[in-house]
Order: C-alpha cells, then structure tokens, then sequence
C-alpha cells in the first residue's frame, strides 16, 4: 500500500492498532494486503493467511485447530480494517517514525493526546490529497497542510520540553527534524517554486517543495560576501548557469580556453548511431559494442565506456562479450549498489600492469566525474547518448515552467543537464598537459546543432566518423603522437 512522505520524512501517521494475538506487526514487518491474502513478512519469517483461516509459514501450511482458525481469521479482518493507514491491495512498511512515536506518546501523555490527533489529522489530510493525484499534482501552494504540520510541530516541542528525560528512538529524533526542515522551506516558497503531490513509482506518496529557480535564494547568500566565483570546465551554456546560480544583471562571465593542445585528444562523433529510444535493440547496440572494440584494439590502454542507463549497459556489455571479448582485454562494470571499498577496487584496475581494461560505466555516475586518472592510467572515453535524463515528474515540472517564463523549456530540463554529464565523462581523459587520449561520441544527435553548440570552443576539430572508418582515424591520431606505438589484433 502506498505509504505517505512529506518531504524526505514518512509520515504516515495513525493511530496505533492494537490486536490481541500472538501474530503482530512490528516496526520491521512488511504487510502485503490482496483479496486472497494477508501476508506478513518480518525478521523471523513470512506468514500468509487466507479469509478462511488458512494459514502457511515460510511456505508450509500450518496445521490449526477450529480455535487457531478462527483466531487467523480474525487476525486478518483486524489487519483489514483495523489499521488507517493501510489501503487494499498495496505494500506497506509500518513507519518506523509513527511506531517511534505513538509508544512514547502513549507511554508519557496517553492516547488522548493532542500529539495523536494532530498526526492523525495530518494523515487524513495527506491521503485526501493522494486521492485526487493521480500520477502527479501541481498545488497552487501546501494548504491547510502546513497549519497542520506546525501544530505538529508545536506539540511535538511542548512534549519534549514536558519530557526531557524521555529518550527518543532516532526515528523518531529524524520525524522531528524532517518536520522542521519541510517547515523552513515553506517559509521560502515564492514563484520560485512548485509545490505538488506525486504518487511515486516506489510506493512512496509525497508532498513536495520544489525549488525550480535556485537563483533568488542564492543571492541572499551571495549579498553576504564581497565576491563569488564559480568555477568549473562544464558551465556551459554560460547563459544557463548564469541565470540558474544569480539573479542580478550585473554578474558576468569569463570562458577561459583550455591550456591542453588539441593535438593531443583526438575527438570523434559517430554519425551511424544513436541511443535513441525508439531505436534501441540488438541492431544498435551491436554498432556500440563493435565501436568500443575497434577503438580498443587499435591501441591497447585503459579505457572507459560511459551509458545513460545500467539497462543499456548491460545489454551492450552482453554483446561485446559474446561478440568481440577478446582475451587480452578485461572488462569491469559498474553496478547500482557498490560500496566503498567496491568502488576503490573498482578504480585500482586502472593502477594494474595490463594490457588493455574496458570499464563499463554509467554516465552522471560516481565515476564520470571528481576522479583523476593521469597518464596511461585512462586514454580513451566512449560516451554513448546525449545523457539527457529520463523522463520524469520533476523534469516535467521544470519544463513546463521554464517554457511559461519564456525560456525553452526542454533545453532547461533535458538538454542541458544531459550535455553537463557528457562533458563531464569526457573530461576524465585529459587532466594534465602530458596526457593523451581519445574521446569517442556515440549518437548521431551530437552533430545536430542544438548539441554541437554546447561543445567548448576547444572541441571545433571534432571529426565525423563510420564504422569502417574509424580505426583508421583511430590509427592517424595514435601515430603523431610521440612515443606511442600503434597495436591492432
């Protein structure tokens, strides 16, 4: 079932169900609620139960007399109905906020406090509003929810200064701070922001606060300090930052040319392949696989391979495998739940005395940007698509109000953000004056001029390239560069 957050903090709040059999759910337990079943899956196991009584552990039916029946299935009516923030048909994860809570507010000041029945006036609120989202809602502003949320918020201080002995479990602690975060933004909410409501494909309902011009609350920042530079190799289109990060006519900006020769990157675009939804499939992702092979057999290295999505990634890294993995070539992939040490041990292959590394990596990802791989340690990027981000509510959002303030709105929202992750990929190759490198651009989208524009000024020596061409390209570069010798398969 859908579990409700306001802001970043879960506030699915109600009053606590209190059923009196040996089955409860506790704070780590899952309820699955369908016609056929009540399903509760916890630490200690996974328990289903029938309308009828039946009942299974684990996957084992569970042998129970006519009294055991009937207690199942009154346990199940009771999950049913009992509970006010469960709605049929859905997943839930009791909130570890709300069970914090209720027990130290029932403990300390009874149920009849006025804690329970402002949180539960926020709760009914909050799933009226679900009612009418829909996918997701713009609000001309939060409501009578916010007058809600600071009586919360009122009772909530008025109870630990009452209590100050009482130790607070951390879900609890982060309820609290998250309410008063969501309350300090309020405060902020001008035409510089969109409030909506969105029912998320998580499970999660939300009411949130949008900052879609950052530019005002900035400046009141900035008015405190004499002078700010923002620095970075990627503000481009200078206009774009300018407008984003200050809202004074005044402010200005300075392109400063690369110190690195162009003679020693060679940058090229494919002109025979896209990452075009509409033509994803094996056809194109064969063309991707056989470029990064080409490019890597032309001269052994390190190199790295940057996608828009881990699914992209994986179904070209199947064909390269399948199709052109040859044996002095290692590949390594990226995955969405590496930790630390994973990610160490990820960036250590580049340090390795092999011949040639493949890293398949995902673009706008931890390693597309703030790591420093120097010399041979990487001498190619092949960036795939125009890492344009996927569509989504917020990237909606702020097209359509960057397109009512007069301003292109898909630029704003897709384009360039997607050309920042680009530029910032192909900027893992050359990071000193010594170093050489190639940086390889695989979508035909690249020589359109709505993205050739947003090039720097430096990358005006780009080449078009084929697939039977590019090795020769490839082989040209290689051999002006001194000292570096040319290896083909």
């Amino acid at each position: 079932m859908r579990k409700t957050l306001l802001a970043v903090a879960l506030l699915a709040i109600g009053s606590t169900a209190h059923a009196e059999y040996k089955c409860s759910v506790t704070p780590r337990d899952d309820v699955v609620l369908s016609p056929q079943t009540v399903q509760v899956k916890g630490e200690n196991g996974n328990l289903v139960i029938t309308p009828d009584g039946n009942v299974t552990f684990n996957g084992k039916p569970q042998n129970l007399t006519a009294a055991q029946r009937e207690q199942a299935m009154d346990y199940q009516a009771e999950l049913r109905t009992a509970l006010p923030w469960i709605n049929d048909g859905a997943l839930t994860r009791v909130e570890k906020s709300r069970v914090a809570l209720d027990k130290i507010i029932t403990k300390e000041v009874g149920e009849s406090s006025n804690m329970r029945t402002r949180l539960t006036k926020l709760d009914k609120q909050l799933k009226e509003l679900q009612v009418d989202c829909g996918n997701y809602l713009v609000l001309p502003g939060t409501g009578s929810i916010i007058m809600t949320i600071l009586k919360v918020q009122g009772e909530f201080d008025a109870f630990l200064e009452a209590h100050k002995d009482v130790e607070l479990e951390d879900e609890a602690i982060k309820f609290y701070f998250d309410i008063r975060n969501f309350l300090n933004i309020a405060e902020l909410i001008d035409e510089n922001y969109v409030v909506y409501a969105e029912n998320g494909e998580d499970g999660l309902f939300r009411l949130k606060l949008f900052c879609v011009n950052p530019a005002v609350n900035l400046g009141e920042y900035l008015k405190k300090g004499r002078s700010a530079v923002f620095f970075s190799a990627t503000l481009l289109p200078m206009s774009y930052y300018r407008k984003l990060l200050s809202n004074r006519q005044d402010d200005y900006g300075i392109y400063v040319e690369s110190p690195f020769s162009q003679k020693n990157r060679c940058i090229l675009n494919a002109g025979d392949v896209s990452s075009l939804y509409s033509r994803r499939g094996y056809e194109e992702y064969h063309k991707i696989a056989e470029y990064i092979a080409r490019t890597v057999w032309q001269h052994k290295g390190n190199y790295m391979v940057f996608f828009p999505s881990y699914k992209m990634l994986e179904e070209v890294y199947a064909v390269y495998e399948e199709e052109f993995s040859v044996n002095w070539v290692k590949c390594i992939c990226q995955n969405s739940s590496m930790k630390e040490q994973e990610r160490e041990e990820f960036l250590q292959e580049f340090e390795q005395d092999q011949e040639s590394l493949v890293a398949f990596c995902i673009m706008g990802g931890i390693f597309s940007e703030g790591i420093d791989l120097l010399g041979e340690k990487l001498i190619g990027a092949i960036l795939v698509g125009t890492g344009l981000p996927q569509l989504g509510n917020e990237r909606e959002i702020l097209r359509s109000f960057y397109t009512e303030n007069g301003e292109n709105g898909f630029d704003y929202a897709y384009r360039y953000p997607g050309m920042n992750k680009v530029l910032q990929a192909a900027g893992r190759v050359i990071r000193t004056r010594e170093d050489h490198g190639v940086i390889l651009l695989l979508d035909e989208r690249f020589r359109q001029r709505e993205y050739s524009n947003l090039f720097p000024v430096e990358w005006n020596d780009r080449k078009t390239c084929t697939l039977s061409n590019v090795e020769a390209q490839l082989q040209k570069f290689w051999e002006s560069i001194p000292d570096k010798i040319s290896h083909k398969l």
